[in-house]
């Protein structure tokens, strides 16, 4: 079977699981990452531009796209080419430093509000952990805010309260084993667009809270974004009780504009961090922000914050990241990744309508998602009386179909610049057939 064609529902691959088994004896869990893990085994060797391949030969549409790392689309030849141009004749030095990361630092800098300093490193997990050790060497405080719904990395200060039971809201909710309990208590979770209750944490005089750690467009859960007036009025709260705000841009940085969400809601933070489709998929993260703070990374001890990492600044990544900010420089970049993820949208919403299944699609540029309720979530709490099980059935019958996701609930589903009328088409068609097979089998109007 070739790219563009789907398979059939129910169809197994022989290929497939004789691979998935032998990685199941090597790997836990058969996979180098859980959140890659699909409802059947699906081992894919080749993807170009808006399609993955499996080892049986399967075309499925990619509507994950590394969890938004790919922008331009997979082994875009363009991409690989300038990439490989700027690149040519290094490789991983590991002493000094190279040309193309002061490229990319005039780059980064001259295109983000909030980037007077760059620091690099490799991934977005990397990213937040350095921001919030500098913010608390910065303030001497201790506690870090973040809110319910929100994914920041793997790190003990974070891993907690992304998707959690109604019984959890409002007290700590870890989602790894193994974290340290005194790391996770000295993080405050606090419900999103919420000013007031930011307002209270900070409002002791003598309050312990060293930054507060948003994303400025949640996309971990789906699509949801600051409401009228709640950045400027964070920001503002922010600098009065000298708390810094750190905008975790690993998704919406470069996703949504070259200059980061920031660039569009005129809003720029203390520090800021980004990744994923900075480099079109290529590992390579990084933190920006004011001068007085990132020179930290620099100082001697006892007031320097430790950076540090092999790969960090890999030419071959930094030179991807200088390719993806020539491509989406271009005039046509944008406006086409927003029209794409609006024909995704418009797609998923006649498959909803067509099925009298109840449900609501959201929409930020390139990133669309799907609940099963009534209304459009304006945080987290909104999201625990939607019909999860439905989602994740719904999951599964468009990998049955032919189109590729992430296989847990509420997470977003993005699109590239090679993702074309025809891609969406099948989007549409496989939305279609398992809404409608669910709603026959009694699926129907999910709790609001």
């Amino acid at each position: 079977m070739g790219m563009g064609e789907t398979m059939k529902p129910g169809s197994t691959s022989t290929a497939n699981e004789i691979t998935s088994e032998a990685l199941g004896r090597l790997l836990p869990g058969g996979s180098a990452s859980a959140a890659r893990r699909l409802s059947r085994p699906v081992v894919f060797n080749r993807v170009a531009g808006a399609e993955l391949v499996a080892e049986d030969g399967q075309s499925y549409v990619d509507l994950n796209c590394g969890y938004g790392a790919i922008l331009l689309g997979r082994n875009d030849p363009r991409h690989v080419a300038r990439t490989a141009e700027l690149a040519d004749g290094m490789d991983l030095v590991g002493l000094g430093t190279t040309r193309l990361e002061l490229d990319l630092a005039e780059r980064l800098i001259s295109l983000i509000p909030s980037a007077e300093l760059v620091a690099y490193c490799t991934s977005g997990t990397e990213a937040t952990l350095h921001a919030v050790r500098l913010a608390r060497a910065a303030t001497g405080r201790r506690r870090i805010i973040k809110f319910q719904g929100t994914y920041h990395g793997w790190h003990d200060y974070v891993a907690m309260n992304w998707v959690s039971p109604e019984a959890k809201l409002g007290r700590a909710d870890p989602f790894t084993a193994g974290a340290l309990p005194e790391a996770m208590a000295a993080t405050t979770i606090l419900p999103f667009n919420d000013l007031a209750a930011i307002e209270q944490a900070l409002g002791p005089a003598d309050h312990d809270v060293a930054a507060v750690l948003v994303e400025p467009l949640m996309h971990n859960i789906g699509c949801i974004p600051f409401e009228p007036g709640y950045a400027e009025g964070l920001k503002a709260l922010c600098e009065r009780r000298g708390v810094l705000l750190i905008f975790d841009e690993i998704i919406t940085g470069f996703r949504h504009a070259l200059g980061g969400y920031q660039s569009l809601i005129g809003v720029t933070p203390d520090l800021a961090t980004f990744g994923k489709a900075i480099g079109n998929g290529h590992p390579l993260s990084a933190i920006v922000g004011r001068r007085d703070l990132l020179e930290r990374f620099a100082a001697p001890p006892p007031h320097g914050v430790a950076l540090g990492g092999t790969f960090n600044a890999h030419p071959r990544s930094v030179a991807a990241a200088l390719a993806t900010i020539e491509r989406l420089g271009e005039a046509d970049a944008y406006p086409a990744l927003y029209a794409k993820g609006e024909a995704l949208a418009a797609a998923l919403e006649r498959a909803v309508e067509a099925s009298g299944i109840t449900a609501v699609v959201t929409r930020f540029g390139s990133v669309v998602a799907l609940h099963f309720q009534k209304e459009a979530p304006r945080r987290y709490e909104d999201l625990v009386h939607g019909d999860l099980a439905l989602d994740a059935a719904f999951r599964r019958g468009l990998l049955d179909h032919g189109i590729a996701t992430a296989a847990q609930p509420l997470r977003r589903f993005c699109v590239t610049l090679t993702h074309e009328d025809r891609h969406f088409a099948r989007i549409e068609e496989a939305a279609h057939a398992v809404l409608a097979d669910l709603a026959r089998q009694g699926a129907g109007a999910a709790p609001s």
